[in-house]
């Protein structure tokens, strides 16, 4: 949850930008359909750092080798063009000491666009990049790791882990029983509670009890520890009011005096303020407008000063990342934009944040690192009202980039939001023309139908004929076209389309490549089939 924030930028991105039409083509006949093995696709694994310190082989066999060699299983799921993926390859796999650490696991990465994937992901209960998890041979999950970390913090997270004594779910339920063991702590501090399995039962109010049991018993001398756990619990308290679609309110006296316990965990001290520089950098308009709705008074104006010093304490920091340096300024905006609603940015705090996009900009040499900043440095830079310098910075990035797409999609929502249709169809289409790998493809392509079935013009529906019948073609093509990710993005397209159920030209479309579904296999047959009963 403390990126939360980040990853929107490829869905808004796309969704705003318009796609230019097209004429259509009728959808082919029913036929008995062969996934094209891609060689570049199936067998290198593109952006992989380290190559040698990863298991060379399927999933399957990974463990079949930890249950030989009595390993755990550690298990990176991702994407190339993932920021955050990046901020984790730059800061952690790429690093010296992490093939010294992976000696004691049976290292798999699973890059989201090779061919098990999402077969895996579905089976993993895993759904945003990028997921990092420990599990046993059996394929137990163990931990579910928090990816906002460096090297030190990842080796801190995973070495309770190496000799099979601990375990998240036992860790917590130790905090929930009253009897937690010192060994708990780094288990339940590093984990990603924003990403755990079994919805069912890690419930947002389940997540925020435990936290709360673990904030009473944790000792006060684990201050990065404790600072993490105070942010994991601020930022689902400040979520929840939320959910469901009702209005935000006030926290009652009893939560607000255990919410003013954990800023002080996280904002009294510069170990706890380093540990929680992702949430630092990201949760100051959720926490603020949680605890001070008005965003008025001396207690709105005692957390603004404190959250932007922590800020300040993080963007000058050399042992951080780049992209946690880079950050640090936004909630200077935030904290802007909640006091002066609707009005334009000061030139102080414009030049600050340009001066930030800028240094990052240079300091961001090696491919990994300028993964993870490019594109939030643009976003950035539009928060400020330079629209120019966001443009200039989108448009050589995507010259000289592997993942151009990704930046596209960027501009495209840049020229929508810049009243400059045109401009934005021709890079939305460019970013889906170009993108690269089955599920990328499949998630771009979605994004533009769904923009485009918002849309009324015989035009329009021409170009999303064209544009459906090429996500058609494509998923019944794949062996996980309709698993992992890729089933989150047929629902996607299934709810965008359903509208058009009863367009003459759409219904026969529907009835064509249902009959598809025929030619798959397992789950990923029996979730096509499942797509189309919508439709049909």
């Amino acid at each position: 949850m403390f990126s939360q924030i980040r990853r929107f930028w490829l869905g808004s991105s796309l969704m705003w930008g318009l796609m230019a039409c097209t004429s259509t083509e009728s959808a082919s006949p029913p036929r008995a359909v062969a996934e094209k093995k891609d060689p570049e696709l199936m067998s290198t694994i593109h952006g992989q750092p380290q190559p040698e310190v990863w298991f060379a082989g399927p999933v399957t066999a990974a463990f079949m080798q930890a249950k030989k060699d009595n390993k755990l299983v550690f298990l990176y799921w991702g994407a190339v063009w993932c920021p955050p993926c990046n901020e984790l390859k730059a800061n952690v796999f790429s690093q010296k000491g992490f093939a010294d650490l992976m000696q004691a696991f049976v290292p798999v990465y699973l890059d989201g666009d090779t061919e098990e994937a999402q077969i895996w992901g579905e089976k993993l209960q895993i759904a945003g990049y990028p997921t990092v998890l420990v599990l046993d041979a059996e394929q137990g999950e163990m931990f579910r790791l928090n990816s906002s970390v460096d090297l030190a913090e990842f080796t801190e997270a995973v070495q309770p882990l190496v000799g099979k004594s601990q375990n998240f779910a036992h860790a917590a339920q130790r905090v929930e029983q009253g009897k937690p063991t010192p060994a708990d702590w780094k288990v339940l501090a590093y984990a990603d509670w924003d990403q755990l399995p079994q919805k069912q039962v890690w419930t947002a109010s389940h997540k925020l009890k435990v936290l709360g049991q673990a904030l009473a018993l944790i000792p006060s001398t684990l201050t990065r520890e404790k600072a993490l756990l105070s942010a994991q619990w601020l930022s689902f308290a400040a979520q929840a009011p939320v959910e469901g679609n009702r209005p935000p309110a006030p926290p009652v006296a009893g939560v607000k005096k255990i919410a003013q316990r954990a800023l002080d965990a996280v904002l009294n001290d510069p170990v706890g303020i380093r540990a929680t520089r992702v949430f630092i950098n990201n949760q100051a308009e959720a926490v603020s407008r949680w605890l001070y709705p008005q965003a008025k008074g001396p207690d709105f104006a005692s957390l603004k000063a404190r959250w932007e010093k922590a800020a300040s304490l993080v963007e000058a920091d050399p042992t951080v990342s780049i992209d946690n340096r880079l950050w640090a300024v936004y909630p200077a905006l935030v904290f802007n934009r909640l006091e002066h609603p609707g009005t334009p940015v000061p030139e102080a705090l414009k030049q600050r944040v340009q001066k930030a996009v800028a240094r990052a900009n240079e300091q961001a040499k090696e491919p990994f690192s300028r993964h993870a900043v490019i594109s939030g440095a643009a976003y950035l830079l539009r928060q400020v009202g330079d629209a120019p310098g966001a443009r200039q910075l989108l448009t050589a990035e995507a010259e000289k980039t592997d993942t151009p797409w990704y930046y596209y999609s960027s501009l495209a929502g840049l020229e929508q939001e810049m009243k400059q249709p045109a401009e934005a169809r021709k890079w939305a289409e460019k970013a889906r023309q170009t993108a690269q790998g089955r599920a990328s493809k499949i998630q771009w392509i979605t994004s533009d139908i769904a923009l485009n079935a918002k849309l009324q013009s015989p035009e329009q529906k021409a170009y999303l004929l064209t544009v459906t019948k090429e996500f058609y073609d494509l998923a019944t093509q794949l062996s996980d076209g309709f698993a992992g990710r890729n089933r989150t993005r047929a629902d996607t397209v299934r709810d965008s389309l359903t509208s058009f159920r009863r367009d003459h030209d759409f219904a026969q479309l529907f009835v064509q490549y249902e009959k598809r579904c025929q030619q798959l296999q397992g789950e990923n047959k029996s979730n096509c089939q499942q797509h189309f009963k919508g439709l049909l």
